[in-house]
């Protein structure tokens, strides 16, 4: 296959291409494999091998999946895992999806750690759970251990987690003079323990 045309965008990483077969398309030149970086890939006249034609259809691909993630991103914050689902489910092959979610990572337009904190922080303002059902949630959102424990860290700063143990004796009418294994429990539910001896230093246990 030989390439016809080849015309630069506004954005001097999206070209679009014609080839000789009658294909025209665009593509991000990021997602070019490094192996033909640097390489006059995709010059007018230039014949193409299979290997090269297959590294310009794969950046094709990778700019279509990355239009549909940066709309997706733009109506709500997302993790890494829920946003490959998302584009596996629209059709997007899996080796073009994790290199739009690895580019995504390494602008910082797709973070974890910071999906995390403003998931904890917007639950935190509606609901009374403990620290052990956040970190379950999350998990199960695929975000990765450490950065859960990183966003809670910051969330739970200051007075935050006391009030949200207060909210959650409330909720769950608890008593701590009438519970005496309520310690043991509060511990099992990931309150710190510098909180349960704040408890006992104010004589609830």
């Amino acid at each position: 296959m030989t390439v016809v045309s080849v015309k630069p965008g506004i954005d001097p990483e999206i070209v679009r291409i014609e080839f000789s077969g009658g294909s025209l398309f665009s593509f991000k030149t990021s997602y070019i494999p490094l192996f033909y970086r640097g390489k006059a890939l995709y010059s007018p006249g230039k014949e193409l091998s299979p290997d090269e034609e297959g590294a310009i259809f794969f950046a094709a691909a990778c700019y279509r999946a990355e239009r549909i993630a940066l709309r997706l991103v733009a109506r709500a914050e997302q993790t890494a895992f829920n946003l490959a689902r998302k584009l596996e489910r629209r059709g997007h092959s899996p080796s073009s999806v994790r290199a739009v979610i690895s580019r995504l990572q390494e602008l910082g337009i797709l973070e974890d750690a910071r999906y995390a904190e403003l998931w904890i922080r917007s639950r935190l303002a509606r609901r009374a759970e403990s620290p052990r059902s956040l970190t379950a949630a999350l998990r199960s959102r695929g975000i990765d251990k450490n950065d859960v424990r990183s966003a809670l860290k910051s969330a739970l700063q200051g007075e935050n987690e006391w009030i949200l143990l207060q909210r959650y004796l409330e909720k769950n009418r608890l008593s701590p003079k009438e519970t005496p294994s309520l310690a043991y429990r509060l511990k099992v539910e990931g309150f710190s323990p510098s909180l349960l001896d704040r408890l006992r230093e104010e004589g609830d246990f």
